[in-house]
C-alpha cells in the first residue's frame, strides 16, 4: 500500500513538473515573439572595450 502511495505522487510530481515547464516555455515564446535573429546576439555594454 505504501509503495502504491508513493507511485502516485511521484506520478502527480512528474505531471507538475511536465506542466510548469511547459507554462514557462509558454511564456518565454511569448516573450521572444516580437525579437528578431539579430536580437539575440550578444551585445557589449558601453563601459567595455569593443571587441578586437
Amino acid at each position: 500500500m505504501l509503495d502504491q502511495v508513493k507511485e502516485e505522487s511521484s506520478t502527480e510530481l512528474v505531471e507538475q513538473v511536465i506542466s510548469d515547464f511547459i507554462a514557462a516555455r509558454f511564456f518565454t515564446e511569448q516573450l521572444c515573439e516580437p525579437l528578431k535573429a539579430e536580437d539575440y546576439n550578444l551585445q557589449a555594454i558601453a563601459e567595455t572595450s569593443p571587441v578586437k
